[in-house]
């Protein structure tokens, strides 16, 4: 297994999303290999999820020794590093994971050993719904509907911190550069010092995009491709394709907080600026019949309607029409 096929693997198991074989493949993963750079906080991140809230009620010595060493890892006071327990086999230490409903489903004869501020808390908002989280390290976040952020309860480890997102959420993370934040999702890892941007996950064209309102974020897609970490800065947007390949935007930075601001604004922007942030902004499809269309810019500022409402707006102040067909968009010239 490649170094590729390594961080999708983990990655997947983060998520919950590996078969009962492919959590075998993580856990021999995790047994045999030690740590590289580029694996490392994957690596850590599925040893703690893990043997953290469970193991077998009929433990060996081996178990238990290695069981109190990840308790100890876990709550901070880091006596052994991680990289020190690889000889020991995990599979002696945990009980057969088995796949429920897409995540792991732990038998009944586990016993609970995890404690409760230790376990990760999921919030999940439902479309048209805007959710808020704050985190024990002082880390805001507001969720855009349709999205699912996993986080732990306070962050238990001393050198990271790190959640998951599916969806759209605008972070304010609260700065410590000792520990950086991370946030992964299925294209991507962002991670930051203490600075404020959105994320976008856009599932069905396999994209993240990520603006930035203040600080620095460096974005490092899943599948590593030479050149292809990005670093960004205040009023910068970037996207992130399921191939590990990655693209500055030039788009406007408020608009991807349009979702919560309910505001769109427009700078002498080109028109095919402008259909490309509206079709990530809604997730549809919007084509430029014409090629003279290219040549058109757009000013203005509008309230974020529904997306025929908006449309109608910029094609009465270019002159041009517009019509709608089989859920994608067409703009024309009159």
């Amino acid at each position: 297994m490649d170094l590729s096929e390594k961080k999708i693997l983990l990655t997947r198991f983060l998520n919950n999303q590996c078969t009962e074989e492919e959590v075998r493949q993580v856990i021999h993963l995790l047994s045999d290999d030690p740590p590289t750079v580029e694996l490392e906080m994957l690596m850590e991140e599925a040893w703690d999820k893990i043997p953290l809230e469970y193991v077998t009620e009929e433990k060996k010595d081996q178990e238990e020794e290695l069981i109190e060493k990840l308790r100890r890892i876990q709550l901070g006071g880091r006596p052994v590093k991680t990289r020190q327990l690889w000889p020991l086999r995990m599979a002696a230490a945990i009980a057969l994971l088995v796949l429920a409903g897409g995540g792991i489903f732990y038998g009944p004869q586990l016993v609970r050993q995890g404690q409760e501020a230790l376990a990760n808390t999921e919030t999940v908002t439902s479309t048209g719904q805007i959710g808020k989280v704050k985190l024990s390290d002082g880390t805001s976040v507001r969720l855009n509907g349709g999205s699912v952020f996993q986080y732990p309860k306070r962050f238990y480890r001393q050198d990271r911190r790190g959640v998951h997102l599916q969806g759209e959420a605008y972070f304010e993370v609260a700065p410590d550069k000792e520990v950086p934040f991370v946030i992964h999702t299925q294209q991507a890892n962002i991670r930051v010092v203490g600075t404020a941007f959105n994320v976008k996950e856009i599932l069905h064209d396999s994209l993240v995009i990520v603006a930035v309102t203040e600080g620095k974020v460096r974005l490092q897609p899943v599948i590593e491709r030479e050149g292809s970490a990005i670093a960004l800065e205040a009023g910068q947007v970037a996207m992130v394709r399921a191939d590990g390949s990655t693209q500055r935007i030039e788009n406007e930075v408020d608009n991807y907080l349009s979702w919560f601001s309910r505001h769109l604004v427009f700078r002498n922007t080109s028109l095919p600026a402008v259909v490309q942030q509206l079709s990530h902004l809604y997730e549809v499809e919007i084509v430029l019949q014409d090629p003279e269309l290219r040549e058109l810019s757009f000013t203005g500022k509008m309230d974020r309607m529904a997306l025929p409402v908006v449309i109608r707006q910029i094609a009465l102040a270019l002159d041009i029409q517009y019509y709608e067909k089989g859920g994608v968009y067409f703009m024309a010239k009159n």
